[in-house]
């Protein structure tokens, strides 16, 4: 009796695996043809740039896939979740809220503690904010090697850094913004300032460690080629011919111990490669 039992749950498991391959297949088949769709139907141009669908996508899909606890919602709402928040520019494991009111409580208590730190906000938790907080504290703490999304804050400009320096302090980062060129400055200047600051930013992230969040409204993308580096970033996780060979140097230098720490050979391309990630 228990061998046939045995033999009976042994089939079962065999029929799932083969069941489960074949959807995984199809997950993968669909997923391919809507990136081919999205290609052809939203074409880079000079002002959309940002339009470049890669594998880089699809590889941030099937990486928060993972990541999701299989008990809590279904693969169709898994698949669907995570293809919006990538395809539309844009974590840890999460799981669906059914109490609002719960996460308002939490969201004021976050702005408690942000006040204790920081330059006091206020901010009414409003629905659609509480949705907008939720949905970046998700795209920051992504398990990617760097994340991205774009707020649109209709009617209420001044609302969004808010809303983003809440999200940030609720997941452990901190802010980083440009400094803003004189008026009247050139465009090499301003190109000038643009990359130091980012510079700046991938230093105090890769060479100290510190999470950060780089934030950048639209009224300080003064100038087209900002969005060459942006763009640049968001499809390969980094901007190339941003550093010197001096700086690369000095950075390649100064992470030595982390390098090996994480079980890596110290090599340059190696720890240059680390210092990206």
């Amino acid at each position: 009796m228990t061998d046939k039992t045995d033999k009976h749950i042994q089939f079962e498991i065999r029929e799932e695996e083969a069941a489960l391959k074949s959807l995984l297949s199809l997950i993968v088949q669909v997923t391919l043809e809507l990136q081919d769709k999205l290609r052809l139907m939203f074409l880079p141009t000079a002002e959309r740039c940002h339009y470049i669908f890669t594998m880089r996508d699809i590889s941030n899909i099937f990486s928060n896939l993972i990541e999701q606890d299989s008990g809590m919602v279904t693969a169709g709402n898994l698949l669907g979740s995570q293809g919006n928040r990538s395809m539309d520019d844009n974590s840890d494991l999460y799981n669906p809220v059914y109490n609002v009111p719960d996460v308002k409580v939490l969201l004021e208590h976050g702005v408690e503690e942000y006040n204790k730190t920081h330059p006091r906000i206020k901010l009414a938790l409003y629905r659609t904010v509480i949705e907008q907080v939720c949905r970046l504290a998700r795209v920051i703490s992504s398990p990617h090697e760097v994340a991205h999304c774009v707020l649109v804050s209709e009617g209420c400009p001044g609302r969004t850094p808010i809303i983003v320096n809440l999200a940030a302090h609720l997941c452990g980062f901190s802010v980083f913004k440009i400094n803003s060129s004189p008026r009247g400055s050139s465009t090499d200047y301003k190109l000038g300032v643009f990359k130091a600051d980012i510079v700046a930013a991938y230093t105090r992230a890769g060479v100290k460690g510190e999470k950060v969040l780089f934030l950048l409204e639209d009224d300080e993308l003064s100038e087209e080629d900002f969005l060459v580096f942006l763009s640049e970033f968001i499809v390969s996780g980094s901007i190339s011919h941003l550093f010197s060979q001096e700086e690369q140097t000095t950075i390649i230098n100064s992470i030595r111990t982390e390098v090996t720490q994480a079980g890596l050979s110290y090599t340059r391309d190696v720890a240059w490669e680390f210092f990206l990630r």
